[in-house]
């Protein structure tokens, strides 16, 4: 599962660990050498109901925590009773992001539910369990691994730390410092941010949504969604 909350699975799978991935220009698939299916079922799950080319029927869908939680467990059940064969298999959850909340959530259901699923684990990457410490933790990350250099690393300290770096003195993602504020903001590289278009112009083409099913009043896909 991908995170956001609101960001589509279908871009890990184009993206990360899917068999098939999408050409730059947006045109043709091509395979993934390094895909999770050469080892494994993989189920890309999109969550909550609005996500990517999901929907629901209800336009007052609620999606806090709880529910999607509640809805991806009946998705899961719904899956094994089309799939019974599979069944039997070791499940193991994985998320990224606002994963860091969907999959041991959906964990806590599958073990406290009726349903015999052969449960045995759940990873997690880069989760979203605690936006502070994250976004905090993630500034001494990259200055302990060569991402950050040393003037910066000691503007940082000096204008968010109050001169002394650590993970209580340190406020980088909630300081409304200017000085604070603009040494944050100076520190991107090229390319910016990631760039998903790629994956939209081949995945909305008429004659793809035509053959995975997509209805006609589905909306177009795109990576994230807020509404």
């Amino acid at each position: 599962m991908n995170g956001g909350p609101g960001c589509s699975s279908l871009d890990g799978l184009f993206t990360e660990l899917g068999s098939l991935h999408v050409t730059d220009d947006g045109k043709k698939l091509f395979n993934n050498p390094y895909a999770w299916n050469r080892v494994a079922n993989v189920i890309f799950l999109e969550t909550p109901a609005g996500v990517g080319f999901s929907y629901a029927d209800n336009e007052n869908n609620v999606t806090d925590d709880d529910t999607v939680s509640l809805e991806n467990y009946k998705a899961l059940l719904h899956f094994f009773e089309k799939f019974p064969q599979f069944k039997k298999n070791e499940l193991y959850l994985t998320g990224e992001s606002y994963g860091g909340i969907y999959v041991p959530t959906l964990s806590v259901r599958i073990l406290d539910g009726p349903a015999n699923i052969n449960f045995k684990g759940f990873a997690i990457g880069n989760g979203y369990l605690d936006v502070d410490m994250l976004a905090n933790s993630i500034v001494f990350f990259n200055y302990f691994h060569g991402l950050i250099g040393p003037q910066l690393w000691k503007n940082l300290t000096k204008y968010c730390c109050g001169g002394k770096a650590s993970q209580e003195t340190c406020n980088f993602v909630g300081n409304y410092s200017q000085d604070c504020t603009s040494e944050g903001l100076d520190v991107s590289y090229d390319p910016t941010c990631l760039d998903s278009s790629n994956i939209r112009k081949w995945i909305n083409q008429p004659l793809v949504r035509k053959a995975i099913h997509i209805p006609s009043h589905v909306q177009n896909w795109d990576v994230c969604r807020s509404e």
